[in-house]
């Protein structure tokens, strides 16, 4: 079921004065599509969440759920009698119970038949793989499983939306990265529209179809994960992603194509370069460290090549974290953990100018 925002507004009173945690925002999440809101602490997508849930009241704007209005200038639809499930940071289990009382829950409360409820926990259940737990007492369990018994909760009630609020961020870090795959393949098995909320960026790109970067109460870029890593808008959304180096520049030449050359203090570089940006424009040329290959002659063609000296090169396992020193700049490099690139060593970084981007300088922070 599609979920449509509008204008949303909303604004909390603090002993420091008023704080706009959602600044006009506007965006909608398709019918079974797995849409994330990402950010850091305060940028205001726990309060968008809480709205859409109803347990916020915004100030203005408007929310749709398909094709019912649940919150506007004139109407709001209590939590209860809208059509969704929501999952918490905190599991929210009650220890008093066991793991079928605490999925059947919901259904006790809608006054569902006995029957028709054991068979909808069963199945909400296996679709969590805890089945055979169904008559464990809750203290019982481990994180991960009373994670699963709070999802099994969720879908029990068969809501056409389902809300997650940084539902792993309790989790160690292997088991964060097991749920977060068994998650995205269970609500693509049943075909549930989600909307996420999580400040991991891991975690957004390996499970959405589509995520929003905000900062202080607006988004900043709305793109799916290969975009948004490969082409971001801005230079928080570029840093807050992953790892990144910036070359300051002016752009010297662009092209119909797209092409184009940035002048920079470390030589010309090749780069695709924006329409808008128009020669004598200052630029900012973003470098993913992945993108850099190391070599200690210049043997690259058709490449952009930045000279530099290995100052560090730490061993992390599955790769070599290189920081070498171009100029007085210090730009860092992954390597593959079999490369062998001593401290001092005078080499060159190349990379080719479908690896990096341009946005202009200065950019929205």
């Amino acid at each position: 079921m599609r979920v449509q925002v509008q204008g949303l507004a909303k604004a909390f009173q603090t002993m420091d004065g008023k704080v706009d945690a959602l600044q006009e925002l506007s965006f909608e999440v398709k019918p079974g599509e797995f849409y994330t809101l990402l950010g850091p602490s305060g940028c205001g997508k726990s309060t968008m969440l809480r709205c859409i849930a109803g347990l916020e009241r915004p100030d203005r704007g408007e929310i749709s759920i398909g094709d019912q209005i649940v919150s506007s200038s004139s109407l709001f639809v209590a939590p209860n009698e809208r059509p969704i499930g929501m999952v918490f940071q905190s599991y929210a289990i009650w220890p008093h119970m066991t793991v079928f009382n605490n999925v059947a829950f919901p259904l006790k409360q809608q006054k569902v038949p006995k029957k028709e409820r054991e068979r909808r926990v069963m199945e909400a259940l296996s679709l969590v793989k805890m089945e055979d737990l169904a008559q464990r007492p809750a203290p019982n369990l481990s994180g991960g499983q009373q994670q699963r018994v709070a999802l099994a909760r969720a879908l029990v009630s068969k809501p056409q939306v389902l809300l997650l609020d940084e539902p792993l961020s309790n989790l160690d870090a292997k088991l964060r990265e097991e749920l977060r795959l068994e998650i995205k393949d269970l609500l693509k098995r049943v075909g549930i529209t989600a909307l996420y909320v999580t400040h991991d960026q891991a975690e957004a790109l390996a499970m959405s179809d589509r995520i929003a970067v905000m900062f202080l109460g607006r988004i900043l870029q709305e793109a799916t994960p290969k975009e948004l890593y490969l082409k971001p808008n801005a230079k928080f959304v570029a840093q807050f992603i992953g790892q990144v180096n910036f070359l300051e520049g002016v752009v010297l030449e662009s092209s119909v194509q797209g092409m184009g050359w940035v002048q920079t203090s470390h030589g010309n570089l090749r780069c695709p370069i924006p329409a808008t940006m128009p020669r004598g424009a200052e630029a900012l040329v973003v470098v993913r460290p992945e993108s850099l290959k190391v070599s200690e002659a210049l043997e690259r063609e058709n490449e952009n090549v930045l000279q530099g000296k290995v100052e560090k090169a730490i061993f992390l396992g599955d790769f070599i974290d290189c920081q070498v020193l171009v100029g007085e700049q210090r730009i860092r490099a992954k390597l593959p953990p079999t490369a062998d690139f001593k401290e001092g060593t005078h080499i060159f970084l190349h990379f080719s100018p479908q690896a990096c981007a341009v946005l202009p300088n200065p950019v929205l922070e």
